[in-house]
């Protein structure tokens, strides 16, 4: 069907004064490719592009020129589909950058689809989009589709200077990793551009995804007509969808939003997610969920009456996987929660952040889920896993912002002088509680920092805690900034700071596992920190920065904490203060710590008269003694002198937490130092052996006053947990030298035995008899709960060898990979702790295995794990 257009009548006169050059690939026009075409081409020229697919990137400086398909010519949509720019997912198609404000760029007809923009590829690039990029040009964009186009900002269109004139085209399924997914366009600050919707061939934008603007980013333009559109993903004018500001950044209020259709209708109800699910779905109960976490974050509209939840059920929710995209913002007064840290896994692939949101004020928790392989790159907005920065405005309420078992798990190398974070917050008070940062096994993969706080222009005050978290391996731990309009208070309480192994040397930057700067309040209370980075510069386990811009002293309160193993090098500390001088005064209070090397590791200039560091005589020197075992090494053995030298005698206003780290009473006694408090020895455990020959069975029987909710065994007390049974059964080669760790109730109690393998009964020797054949003995327990652990697996080897268990889900996937060379002829055992290739738990579900010893298959079969 034919499509006839008034506005080719009006460029005729162009047309007719200018040169036309035909792009056609069979060699049958004057170029076959398009940027050959464009090098010939002077501006006001034709490029006619024929029907075929082009792999090709165009940036042209300061040449105006027309590109068109040859709908152009007759008007046949059936052009516009066959005549496409694809980028192979690897690079953008086309810039026109004009430097002077002349000439006009006209794109006609065209499809960009799969063009893909990162700063990884264009580093040095002054363009955004992963489709069409134009600057300082009148631009006059008609009847092109875009879909599948990912860029830094302005998924399928980035316009910036321009007057632009959009008429009858399709803008669908992009993604912008800052904002503007289907289209960013902005003024340069030198030039205020025209925006011109035709209100006649009607546009559409919809399902374009992008931290702030999804479809529509219009950024600090001077005019702008109505927006009419043919179709827009939800009906709604806001910072989400259709973001528009005026020239001095404000959003316009009452602006003109007119559309036909819309993709997407919006519930005032909780929705749940699933990888399993179906984006046709209602997403209203856990048995009808969406897929897509972007949509159901599009879908739901709370209030500040009516919060709302989004659920994520269980799975790993990735793009590879389900075609989940991200990253995605959260609405105010919206809860996202998954059903555990264990359970709901966010992988985001190396390739984007999870959650960027620059709302106008966000009030909701994010809780109970794992991210892994969170992006940094150099892009500033991309070095952060989770973003979320609160501009109050005329708002008479306050941005509060809590989240609570999360696990961050990066696992890439990254170095850069970036403020990256997995978790960044600006202007919102809030709670961090109960979340992990970094792994142990990754010591030289979490090369970022976990935290940052910052204080937003003049915005109310912030107060902020960080609780009962974990920080492993990081380079910076958390940070905290005020300004000089805010009241901002900080309490790091309860939280773990180890680093068994140091960083990279040149790791660039400062290094810290607390940063505090600019604060008129921080409190830094009953915190381990243990192990520290090699470096070439001053950087201390706790940094104060002693800036304010009050007429009053900023105060830092660092209370009941231990420091131990500094790895030190030049100017390393555990304490420094005065990271630089300002007009106020600041006061630091530093009492009632174990710091390894004492008043020695606390590094400040003494000649600085404004700063008074009070170092008191409750600090003790000496080593802290931890117990060293299981998932809780740094608790403190029972011999440990900072037992009971902790004081509850700190500021007015500081609350204390009812429990330590591992959830203990915080007050066993009197308090302790560090974040876990030392309970008692309440605990004890007997063993049985199975039989009387070597290798020999030991069944294991706890004893406790309290009811035993979880239990976690290391059997050969290497420091890895073997075994979550309440009856575990190991079996030992002899009965030399094997110690024992017990850890009831998250570690609330513990008891460690040592050469504490003995036989009941004569043990005999073992006999020369060697199995003939290979032999599957026992799989079990099975079914399993993840509670419980592990799967045992027993089987006879005929030949000395090394063993392989592979472990599928029910769709032939590889989930688990286990090799274990060297094992003897005869008995032999290997353990499946229900993680993936990743260390993360696999979901509930059922299992095929194989067995095999020297390439030959010992037995398979199944596993059904349970929640």
């Amino acid at each position: 069907m034919k499509k006839i257009v008034l506005y080719f009548l009006c460029l005729v006169p162009i047309i007719l004064c200018s040169t036309t050059w035909n792009v056609i690939q069979d060699g049958t026009g004057d170029f076959t490719t398009i940027v050959s075409a464009v090098e010939a081409a002077n501006s006001g020229d034709t490029i006619l592009i024929h029907e075929g697919i082009y792999y090709e990137e165009i940036v042209v400086y300061n040449k105006p020129l027309t590109y068109a398909s040859l709908f152009h010519i007759d008007g046949d949509e059936s052009h516009i589909g066959n005549t496409v720019l694809d980028g192979e997912h690897s690079h953008p198609f086309l810039a026109s950058l004009n430097q002077n404000y002349w000439g006009e760029v006209n794109v006609i007809g065209l499809t960009f689809r799969n063009g893909h923009l990162t700063m990884e590829t264009h580093p040095d690039s002054d363009f955004g989009s992963g489709g069409l990029s134009i600057k300082r040009s009148v631009a006059n964009i008609t009847d092109c589709s875009f879909y599948n186009n990912k860029g830094i900002s302005g998924g399928a269109l980035w316009l910036k200077g321009c007057e632009i004139n959009l008429a009858g085209n399709s803008v669908r399924h992009n993604q912008a990793e800052h904002i503007g997914g289907g289209i960013l366009a902005f003024n340069d600050m030198t030039n205020l551009q025209e925006f011109n919707f035709d209100s006649i061939n009607l546009n559409s934008f919809y399902n374009n995804t992008a931290m702030l603007g999804f479809d529509i980013r219009l950024k600090a333009v001077g005019v702008i007509s109505p927006i009419y559109a043919d179709t827009l993903s939800i009906n709604s004018y806001d910072h989400y969808a259709n973001a528009i500001n005026d020239d001095f950044g404000q959003q316009l209020e009452n602006y003109t939003v007119q559309s036909n259709h819309y993709i997407i209708d919006r519930v005032q109800s909780d929705l749940y997610v699933s990888p399993s699910g179906d984006d046709s779905n209602d997403g209203l109960t856990p048995e009808t969920p969406l897929k897509s976490i972007w949509l159901a974050s599009a879908k739901i509209e709370p209030s500040p009456s009516n919060p709302l939840t989004i659920h994520l059920l269980p799975g790993e929710y990735s793009h590879s996987a389900n075609g989940n995209r991200f990253p995605i913002d959260v609405r105010d007064n919206c809860h996202l929660i998954g059903s555990s840290m264990e359970d709901t896994i966010i992988n985001l692939e190396s390739e984007t952040s999870f959650i960027l949101s620059g709302t106008d004020c966000f009030r909701g928790q994010i809780k109970n889920l794992s991210i892994l392989n969170g992006y940094y790159g150099e892009d500033i907005w991309r070095n952060r896993t989770i973003c979320i920065a609160s501009y109050i405005g005329e708002h008479d309420y306050f941005p509060y912002a809590e989240f609570e078992n999360i696990h961050f798990n990066r696992t890439q190398d990254f170095y850069s002088e970036e403020e990256n974070g997995s978790l960044v917050l600006g202007g919102t008070n809030g709670y961090i509680k109960s979340c992990i940062f970094g792994s142990l096994e990754n010591e030289h993969l979490n090369n970022s920092r976990g935290i940052i706080l910052f204080a937003m222009g003049n915005l109310p005050d912030y107060t902020f805690r960080i609780e009962g978290c974990e920080f492993y391996n990081m380079k910076t731990g958390a940070i905290a900034f005020g300004n000089e309009w805010n009241y901002s208070e900080v309490e790091i309480v309860n939280n773990l700071f180890q680093s068994p192994q140091p960083l990279y040397e040149q790791s660039p930057g400062e290094v810290f596992n607390v940063y505090v700067d600019g604060l008129l309040r921080s409190y830094i209370v009953n915190n381990t920190f243990s192990g520290y980075h090699l470096g070439n510069q001053m950087r201390g386990m706790v940094t104060v920065g002693t800036s304010t811009w009050e007429t009053i002293p900023n105060y830092t309160y660092i209370y009941n904490n231990i420091f131990e193993e500094n790895l030190s090098a030049v100017g390393n500390r555990a304490i420094i203060v005065d990271w630089y001088q300002q007009e106020f005064a600041a006061e630091v209070e530093i009492g009632n710590n174990l710091i390894v090397g004492g008043e020695n590791e606390v590094g400040y200039s003494e000649e600085w008269s404004n700063v008074n560091v009070n170092y008191a005589t409750t600090n003790i020197d000496t080593i802290p003694h931890f117990n060293g075992y299981g998932k809780n090494a740094l608790m403190l053995d029972d011999c440990s002198p900072a037992i009971d030298r902790g004081t509850l005698n700190l500021p007015d206003g500081f609350v204390m937490p009812d429990t330590d780290i591992a959830g203990n009473p915080r007050v066993h006694n009197r308090i302790d130092l560090g974040c876990y408090e030392w309970q008692g020895n309440v605990a004890d455990f007997t063993m049985q052996a199975m039989g009387n020959v070597f290798p020999i069975d030991v069944v294991f029987t706890p004893h406790y006053n309290d009811p035993i909710d979880t239990i976690a065994w290391d059997l050969d007390l290497d420091g890895v947990i073997d075994s979550y049974e309440m009856n575990p059964v190991w079996s030992y080669p002899d009965f030399n030298g094997h110690n024992v760790g017990m850890y009831i109730n998250d570690g609330e109690a513990i008891e460690i035995k040592y050469d504490c393998i003995q036989p009941t009964t004569p043990i005999l020797e073992e006999t020369n008899d060697t199995p003939e054949a290979n032999e599957l003995l026992a799989c079990y327990p099975n079914p399993v709960r993840i509670s419980t652990g592990n799967v045992i697996l027993k089987y006879n080897a005929k030949d000395v060898g090394s063993a392989e268990l592979k472990v599928f889900n029910i769709k032939g996937q590889m989930v688990k990979y286990i090799k274990v060379k060297s094992q003897r002829q005869g008995r032999n055992t290997i353990f499946w702790y229900l993680t993936d290739n990743r260390g993360v738990h696999v979901p509930s579900g059922v299992y095929l295995y194989n067995l095999e010893q020297n390439g030959e298959r010992i037995g398979k079969g199944q596993i059904t794990v349970l929640k």
